[in-house]
């Protein structure tokens, strides 16, 4: 049987194949797994006593995606490998929004489809901070969470503009399948705009409006977050050592 540990120069046992920054790493990204499932555990029980039906019915998904964004990713947007680091905080993200629903008894085909969409508000995000350089990737991060939080609270606080935005053809609309709370309430229909708390903090709820098509909303989110990985993919191949064109020496 072949030992998991080999001793190194100075005599320690250390695991074979991790380099000390390698455990490192893995030790941060176990911590930050657990400090999420226990603070998505946390905000479930607390959005399930404070929120009415149909906000109520979301909040799995946002107990998953919340501390997904700010603990998760972050580790995962400094890893030397990226894209397998988000990949793997997209699948601890889902899990947990997945079981989080069902233990909230929704179906199991509206719990699988919601917890894609929390995965796919994260895919954007993460595709997004990618690609920033990797000293600037923290502070874009920060900035497109605050932003999704702005998307998200939009009918509140532009609730003085919305009678006015209601006369501009296909402008509330947009509002409306902008808002990333729509991706997440898309796989079970909820109108969550016509909530008691919308209602109390913004008339939204009180004009006339169109949800988009889960369908249509879910591959507009793919697609965004896909498009930016490939984009990063592309920048990388052409700037990349090893590319003819800036390199004569490199055979074509």
């Amino acid at each position: 049987m072949i030992s998991r540990y080999r001793a190194n120069s100075s005599g320690c046992w250390t695991m074979r194949g991790h380099t000390p920054s390698a455990r490192s790493f893995i030790r941060r990204t176990r911590t930050a797994a657990l400090a999420t499932t226990v603070t998505g555990l946390g905000i479930w029980l607390a959005l399930r006593e404070s929120l009415s039906l149909p906000l109520a019915a979301m909040a799995p998904l946002l107990a998953a995606l919340v501390p997904g964004m700010l603990l998760q990713l972050p580790p995962a947007l400094r890893h030397t490998r990226p894209l397998p680091a988000l990949a793997r905080a997209l699948a601890g993200a889902l899990a947990l929004a997945l079981v989080l629903a069902l233990l909230d008894g929704a179906p199991p085909a509206a719990a699988a489809t919601g917890a894609l969409t929390v995965a796919l508000v994260m895919l954007g995000l993460g595709a997004a901070c990618l690609l920033a350089p990797r000293q600037g990737r923290e502070a874009v991060h920060g900035l497109l969470v605050t932003g999704l939080a702005a998307l998200a609270l939009s009918p509140v606080w532009l609730a003085p503009w919305l009678d006015a935005a209601s006369r501009v053809p296909g402008l509330v609309n947009a509002l409306v399948a902008l808002n990333p709370l729509t991706l997440l309430a898309s796989p079970m229909a909820l109108d969550y705009l016509r909530a008691d708390w919308f209602y109390r903090y913004s008339p939204l709820g009180s004009l006339r409006y169109d949800y988009p098509a889960p369908a249509v909303l879910m591959l507009g989110w793919l697609g965004a977050g896909t498009g930016m990985l490939l984009a990063k993919a592309a920048r990388r191949r052409w700037t990349s050592p090893k590319n003819p064109r800036l390199n004569p020496e490199v055979p074509r």
